[in-house]
């Protein structure tokens, strides 16, 4: 008579239930792993729709990468979701530095309760970051680096300090290329042809009007003179004229202009006439050759 406990059989059942129950419990992360990914990637991809079009036009105006600046408010954000971005509308992680006399929030990051800075909206935190870029210390990756380069710029951001994270670099490279944003970088420096017609028309009828005008130049300098306007390294300002449309106009990056003529920040109108440097470099020289002024330098880094 068989015994009513068999060890044998007893063990050989142990261990069928136990591969039945880890090849449960696999399938079950594993089912677990799809969703929660699926779930990142449609969060992501609503994130991109939603700013790819302010991302795109801070390439065309500042020469940033639109795939750094997703990459990076995708990281730094968690597409939108961190309680940073969504209490304090800051998508980039940006600290409140020493020169921040706007609203604040503190949470736990390098050090326990760290100060980072609170936006009204979204698009505030993606204008704030680009005049953060314009710090000094940041100055190379416009200089040395082409603008489709996220690569380049992926290591630079973390050369220049951005970020702590050994992995940074890869982090960023890793969602652009995984989610395809470098495509955005071709699609910024794509300008139809017809929109480049009626911008050459738009820039003859300004030519037109500004023969017309009589202007007063008001130096920031006392280097103006007709040749050096023709050689295209100042530009004198006209009526309505704001940092941002000169910067558009000339080509230049904003945060450039606002480095070479030490503009503020609050500073978002010209009255017409003035005279501002778009070549920091000819300038420089023709300091030094007249020895007359120190250059204009950059502002000084937060």
């Amino acid at each position: 008579m068989e015994p009513w406990f068999d060890k044998t059989k007893f063990r050989q059942r142990s261990r069928e239930c136990g591969t039945a129950l880890f090849l449960a419990l696999c399938l079950g992360i594993v089912t677990t792993i799809k969703v929660r990914a699926g779930s990142l990637d449609s969060v992501q991809q609503v994130y991109i729709q939603q700013y790819q079009t302010l991302a795109v036009e801070h390439m065309r105006l500042h020469r940033i990468p639109a795939s750094i600046t997703l990459a990076q408010g995708l990281l730094e954000s968690a597409a939108g979701t961190s309680p940073l971005a969504l209490k304090g509308n800051n998508h980039f992680g940006i600290k409140c530095g020493m020169g921040w006399k706007g609203d604040s929030m503190h949470v736990d990051d390098d050090r326990p309760m760290d100060c980072f800075r609170v936006y009204a909206h979204p698009d505030s935190s993606f204008e704030d970051r680009v005049r953060f870029l314009g710090k000094a210390r940041y100055r190379f990756l416009f200089d040395s680096l082409e603008v489709t380069d996220y690569r380049g710029w992926a290591m630079g951001l973390k050369k220049a300090g951005y970020a702590t994270d050994t992995a940074y670099p890869s982090r960023l490279i890793g969602l652009i290329e995984r989610l395809t944003l470098h495509r955005l970088d071709t699609l910024a420096l794509a300008v139809p042809k017809a929109t480049e017609q009626e911008v050459v028309i738009e820039r003859k009828e300004e030519v037109a009007s500004e023969r017309k005008e009589e202007r007063v130049p008001v130096s920031v300098s006392p280097l103006y003179n007709e040749e050096a306007e023709k050689q295209g390294w100042i530009v004198v300002t006209r009526p309505g004229d704001s940092p941002l449309s000169v910067a558009e106009r000339t080509g230049l990056p904003l945060v450039k202009l606002q480095a070479y003529n030490n503009l503020g920040r609050d500073e978002n109108a010209f009255e017409p006439g003035r005279v501002l440097i778009i070549n920091r470099y000819r300038y420089e020289r023709e300091l030094k050759s007249q020895k007359a002024l120190s250059p204009i330098g950059p502002t000084k880094g937060e």
